[in-house]
């Protein structure tokens, strides 16, 4: 048996960052400046045992890994950050800054669905209250069956400042596992991997979920709001830009395991090959991504870094991560070879 275990904790400074620049700055294109610095700790063990039991041979061996990032300075101000990772009319979604992993996902948090207007009126009332204003709405535009936004800062409006941090893409951890067996002339190779405790901004429910009718539609919709008093998540259909705002409505449970890699072969004997002088010659048979154990309800939790979204850096690469924007998925795969050696 072999075992390899590290720890390690990381502090990565002056990273290549943006400026935030204010609108009326007139620069279009915030400069880059060496402002970031981030921590990264995390531990890492491999485990791998081989044995032998009469004709069969045997390897197992496993790997897991876990890392938490934290930012510790980006930008010159205390209250500095990058926001980052848009998609379509939703704007941006993720957020780095001081205090959080990067790339953390910001927006709003559900609190139910309106059941009536009596409710929305009450809100409204308090809304009035609260700011001397008889013209104030908790939620302006909300109309029953549409999603609640928790007041966050207790002020009794719904506006920017009750958004917070709704998700986080980094696993709490990583694993994988490989196996080999051996039977006389047979084998058996397998290897799959998976994550942990990360989440997925599924931006596609702005689309999928929408109900305006101008989309294929996911059957979660079928449990759409109809009337007082129905226990759902899911608003009313039609349109309502409100229900389509960044909110932890679109963040999910991105955790899954992926057989990866299954190979089956057969050694023809020596015995035979060596007549044609041929010193081995193998036979396989093998598939990639045949199975994946989910929660996930999109077309693949394996998402990882965006690609090619946008113009500038920030909302691609490092600072756009598990942003489901409809990516294709892996493919599965079978395959036959032969492997021959003289």
């Amino acid at each position: 048996m072999n075992v390899n275990f590290d720890y390690f904790n990381r502090l990565t400074t002056d990273m290549l960052c943006q400026v935030a620049l204010s609108g009326v700055s007139g620069i279009q294109v915030a400069p880059y400046a060496n402002i970031g610095d981030v921590n990264n700790k995390g531990i890492e063990l491999n485990v791998n045992y081989r044995n032998k039991l009469n004709d069969l041979k045997y390897s197992v061996g496993f790997n897991i890994g876990s890392v938490r990032n934290e930012v510790k300075k980006v930008g010159r101000g205390e209250d500095a950050y990058i926001s980052s990772a848009t998609f379509r009319a939703l704007g941006d979604l993720a957020r780095t800054e001081a205090g959080h992993p990067i790339a953390s996902y910001y927006g709003f948090v559900t609190d139910g669905i309106y059941q009536s207007q009596a409710e929305i009126d009450s809100l409204n009332l308090l809304a009035q209250i609260a700011t001397g204003n008889n013209r104030a709405f908790f939620d302006a535009g909300a109309q029953p069956g549409d999603i609640r936004m928790k007041d966050i800062n207790n002020d009794s409006l719904i506006n920017q400042d009750d958004m917070t941090y709704i998700g986080n893409p980094h696993p709490k951890f990583t694993y994988g596992l490989n196996l080999d067996l051996e039977y006389k002339m047979f084998d058996l190779r397998i290897f799959g991997q998976g994550v942990y405790g990360n989440d997925i901004f599924m931006a596609t429910i702005y689309y999928l979920e929408s109900g305006d009718g101008y989309w294929n539609l996911l059957t979660t919709v079928n449990d759409y709001w109809e009337k007082e008093g129905d226990k759902t998540n899911m608003p009313r259909l039609g349109q309502s830009q409100g229900n389509l705002r960044v909110s932890d409505r679109y963040i999910k449970n991105g955790s899954f395991f992926r057989l990866k890699n299954i190979q089956v072969g057969y050694t023809i004997p020596q015995s035979f090959t060596n007549r044609y002088g041929i010193a081995r010659f193998r036979i396989y048979l093998a598939g990639q991504n045949l199975v994946t154990f989910r929660n996930y309800k999109g077309f693949d939790p394996e998402i990882g870094f965006g690609r090619n979204q946008g113009v500038s850096p920030n909302q691609r690469g490092t600072l756009d991560i598990g942003i489901d924007r409809g990516n294709y998925p892996v493919a599965k795969s079978w395959s036959i070879g032969l492997n021959l050696s003289f």
